[in-house]
């Protein structure tokens, strides 16, 4: 991605569109939670200074690489930063869904809205032929946004995120079904 470019993508009521260094201070603000560092592996509570730069710094090359894509999570009502999905682990023919909000966003439907978008584009945009994601069995709602963006459960196991032992539920998707729809572009 250059700078002030990249993909954008639109919904009804957001629009997904790469993070930017500016956007560094509202990452650390929604993500210093500890609801969200508890159900998610790479988020830590307190989230230190600095973190959020370094880690906005890497999306571009990533991007460049073919091996992730970042989105930051916007209203389209005033483009308020309400949280982060992306595609993660990039391979050619499969991708990881992972996503975030601030917990003042949870239980309006933006997770489910985003993840729907997300979805869409990569079966659009790109040559993924699956993506597939993981959610931490006590975060329920996670699985709800997975199952209502057509990802189907595969298995529940346990696994070891981010150095702790849980209990988890893996959920796949094709991508044929986007690539039939014949919608346009979105970047």
């Amino acid at each position: 991605m250059k700078p002030g470019g990249g993909p954008v993508v639109e919904s009804m009521r957001l629009v997904l569109r790469r993070l930017e260094p500016s956007d560094a201070a509202r990452v650390r603000e929604l993500a210093n939670h500890p609801g969200i560092a508890s159900v998610t592996t790479h988020i830590p509570h307190p989230y230190p200074e600095g973190l959020a730069e370094g880690w906005i710094e890497t999306h571009d090359a990533l991007w460049t690489a073919g091996k992730a894509v970042h989105f930051g999570i916007r209203r389209r009502s005033d483009s308020l930063l309400v949280g982060v999905i992306g595609l993660e682990g990039m391979n050619g023919t499969r991708g990881t869904v992972g996503y975030w909000l601030g917990a003042d966003y949870w239980s309006r439907g933006y997770a489910t809205e985003a993840c729907r978008a997300l979805v869409a584009w990569a079966g659009r945009e790109t040559d993924l032929k699956e993506l597939q994601a993981l959610h931490m069995l006590r975060n329920p709602a996670s699985g709800r946004v997975l199952q209502k963006s057509g990802f189907h459960l595969l298995c529940e196991k346990v696994a070891e995120l981010g150095g702790r032992t849980e209990r988890v539920a893996e959920y796949r998707r094709g991508l044929d079904d986007c690539r039939l729809t014949g919608d346009r572009k979105m970047s």
